[in-house]
C-alpha cells in the first residue's frame, strides 16, 4: 500500500529545487566533473597516461553525485538520491583517511553538507519506506565488496598523481570510487523497490561499465582495473543492471483455506 508522504509547503520545495540544481552545477562542472568524464575523448594521446585517473575523478562527481543532485531538483524528495550523495561522501572520507590525506576531507565534508542540506529544505519521513534486502543484488554487492577494498587499497596506497584536479591529487579520490561502488550498490539493494532507485542504479552501472571498458583499452595504465577484471567489472555492471531492473512480482493475498 503506499503511503502518503508528510505534505511540505511549495516554498520550501521551490528551495530545495534551487539547492539541488545549484550542488548540481557545483559538482558536476564548477569541481570537474564533466570536463576529467569527457578527458578521453578531448585530450591528446601525450595526456592518454592519465585517462582512467581523470575518468574517475568525472565519474564520481558527475554521474554519482551531480546526476542524483539533479534528479533531486525534479523531485526533492526522493530519500535514495538523497543518500546517494551522502555515501559517494562518506566514500571520499574513507579515501582521504585511507591515503592519509587530509585535504581530501574538504570535498567528502562537502558532499555529506550537501546530502544534509538537500535532505533538510524538504525532508522525507523515513518511517513510511521500510529497506527491505533484495537478496539477489545483495549478493551481488557481496561479489563486490572484497575486488573494491582491493582496488581503493592499491589507489590510496599509490604514488602522487602529477596530473591533479582543483590541486587535489587524484589517487585519494580514485580509491574512494572503489569505497563508493558497493556503497551505492547496497544502497539499490536495500531501496530497490522506491522512487528514484532506478536514477541511481543508471549512474551506478554507467559508472563502472565506464571504467571497465576504459580499463580494457588501456590495461596498463594509471588507475585501471586491469586486464582481467575490466572485463569482469563489466559483466558485473551488466548482470547489476538487469537484476534491479528485473519486473517486480507483487505479492498475491493469502487466501483462507477453510473456506
Amino acid at each position: 500500500m503506499a503511503v502518503k508522504l508528510p505534505p511540505v509547503g511549495g516554498g520550501r520545495l521551490v528551495a530545495s529545487r534551487i539547492v539541488a540544481g545549484l550542488a548540481a552545477l557545483f559538482w558536476g562542472w564548477l569541481f570537474f566533473g564533466v570536463q576529467d568524464t569527457l578527458t578521453v575523448f578531448v585530450e591528446g594521446r601525450d595526456f592518454a597516461a592519465h585517462y582512467l585517473m581523470e575518468s574517475g575523478w568525472g565519474l564520481l562527481f558527475l554521474l554519482l553525485v551531480a546526476v542524483p543532485a539533479a534528479g533531486l531538483a525534479y523531485k526533492p524528495r526522493s530519500p535514495v538520491l538523497v543518500a546517494e550523495i551522502g555515501a559517494v561522501g562518506l566514500a571520499v572520507i574513507g579515501g582521504a583517511l585511507l591515503a592519509g590525506s587530509a585535504v581530501h576531507l574538504l570535498p567528502g565534508a562537502g558532499l555529506l553538507m550537501t546530502a544534509a542540506a538537500l535532505g533538510t529544505v524538504a525532508p522525507v519521513d523515513l518511517r513510511a519506506r521500510r529497506p527491505q534486502l533484495d537478496r539477489p543484488l545483495g549478493a551481488l554487492v557481496a561479489v563486490a565488496l572484497l575486488p573494491a577494498a582491493a582496488y581503493a587499497w592499491r589507489m590510496a596506497r599509490s604514488t602522487h598523481d602529477v596530473e591533479q584536479t582543483v590541486k587535489l591529487d587524484h589517487y585519494p579520490i580514485q580509491a574512494a570510487l572503489g569505497i563508493a561502488v558497493p556503497l551505492v550498490a547496497a544502497l539499490i539493494a536495500i531501496a530497490r523497490c522506491w522512487p528514484a532507485t532506478p536514477l541511481a542504479t543508471f549512474t551506478l552501472v554507467v559508472t563502472v561499465g565506464w571504467m571497465a571498458v576504459e580499463s580494457a583499452i588501456y590495461p596498463h595504465r594509471l588507475g585501471s582495473f586491469g586486464p582481467v577484471w575490466s572485463w569482469v567489472a563489466l559483466g558485473w555492471a551488466v548482470l547489476f543492471l538487469l537484476v534491479a531492473l528485473r519486473p517486480r512480482t507483487a505479492r498475491l493475498p493469502s487466501r483462507d483455506l477453510r473456506g
